[in-house]
């Protein structure tokens, strides 16, 4: 039986060695002959099928190797705690630090997001850190990112913006559904050390006024936000669930992966069994759905604490040295004419004073904008596709010529 597993290990090492220094030629062959595939598969989330192939056969051959590294670990580990009356705990906290340290790394790489993926149904964790471990591998001299929620990724195509932007630009939509203000900072501390020249928002009334929810707090929230949680307001939410969870997965990775890792083992019918209860029991009348959605927008103590963390967001895009592009968005008309008459006019005016005093921040205000009536709205936040193809093409134009005019002012 030892010479079994001595064998196992030398042939999975050998595996690993020859992932590694096949990955370049490999990736160069598979992404000449399977480019268009790869490509179509990624719905314009690479950019260079070649360098994609390559780059998760090293990710894969490195894991692989980390994996070996551990479970020799492990199998010293179990050949000293047969020798102890309780060794069985040393072995457990081993086993248990091992499968930590390889999601440590794991989590770096589009590897794992890939193997943790179920197609369209990947959870929204998978999804967010796939797109993100690309995002190093774009060459463009420019990178842009649209942050956000769901609004910002219904709202803009960033394949047109790709097809109708300089080469030298790339953009990639890293949208987290349910974003708010709070959300937004959470992801971006998040994102620190990653590329990304300009960040684009697509903003609403959704982003200060319906009170705290938070979406990202359970994936993104860390130890060491806590800090700054309790200077802008936040103090007492440290001390609920979202964020306990948040700080936990900070601590344990596995934990932090607990989502995406049950949606691949039990799939994701299983998973989604909440939101699927949810979605059935979603009013089919927009106009009554939108009397019960517009009740919690309002001009309270919980906006002013959205656009304190909304400020600490735009304060950590400068620090991370980005450019802010916020456009001063809409929803649909059926939802936004029952919210307090009050709210827009606040929303305008913090939005003027904030890019008023942050030079990095540009704000593109609601005329300049392609306007939207309830028919171009296929619920009450999401338009459909054609006004989203009409909408990116107008903002890649608009961002064409900012950057002219950056371009004149830099001379």
């Amino acid at each position: 039986m030892q010479n079994w597993r001595t064998y196992l290990f030398a042939a999975l090492a050998g595996l690993a060695v020859a992932m590694f220094a096949l990955a370049c030629p490999a990736g160069n062959w598979l992404g000449s002959k399977f480019g268009p595939a790869i490509l179509n598969a990624a719905k314009g989330k690479i950019a260079d099928p070649a360098a994609f192939v390559t780059g998760r056969m090293v990710e894969g051959s490195l894991l692989l190797g980390l994996a070996i590294g551990l479970g020799a670990v492990y199998a010293g580990a179990r050949k000293l705690a047969a020798h102890r009356p309780n060794g069985w705990m040393a072995l457990v906290l081993t086993a248990f630090a091992a499968v930590n340290i390889w999601f440590i790394a794991a989590m770096q790489t589009a590897a794992l997001w890939i193997a943790l993926s179920t197609g369209g149904a990947a959870s929204n964790l998978a999804q967010f850190h796939f797109k993100e471990e690309l995002l190093r591998e774009h060459q463009a001299e420019r990178q842009i990112l649209l942050l956000g929620s769901s609004q910002t990724q219904a709202q803009i195509d960033e394949n047109i913006l790709n097809q109708e932007l300089d080469t030298n630009v790339w953009t990639t939509e890293l949208h987290f559904p349910g974003s708010r203000s709070l959300d937004l900072l959470l992801v971006l501390r998040r994102l620190e050390g990653a590329p990304g020249d300009d960040l684009i928002c697509y903003l609403s009334e959704y982003y200060f006024y319906p009170g705290l929810y938070t979406t990202t707090a359970p994936y993104f929230a860390n130890l060491e936000d806590i800090p700054l949680l309790k200077r802008i307001g936040f103090g007492r939410e440290i001390f609920t669930q979202p964020y306990g969870m948040g700080f936990l997965g900070d601590v344990l990775p596995l934990f932090a992966c607990r989502e995406a890792v049950s949606q691949r083992l039990l799939g994701s019918a299983v998973t989604s069994l909440e939101q699927a209860k949810h979605d059935t029991a979603l009013e089919t009348n927009l106009v009554r759905r939108a009397e019960e959605w517009a009740q919690p927008f309002k001009l309270n103590e919980d906006a002013k604490r959205q656009k304190n963390a909304f400020l600490a967001f735009v304060e950590e895009a400068a620090r991370q040295n980005r450019r802010l592009i916020l456009l001063e968005g809409q929803v649909n008309p059926i939802l936004s004419e029952l919210f307090p008459p009050e709210l827009r006019p606040d929303m305008k005016q913090f939005l003027r004073q904030v890019a008023a005093e942050h030079p990095h921040v540009t704000l593109i205000p609601e005329a300049e904008m392609p306007r939207h009536e309830s028919g171009d709205y296929k619920d009450l936040t999401h338009i459909v596709e054609e006004r989203q193809a009409e909408f990116s093409r107008w903002l890649a134009g608009r961002l064409r010529r900012l950057e002219g005019a950056a371009s004149v002012a830099s001379r």
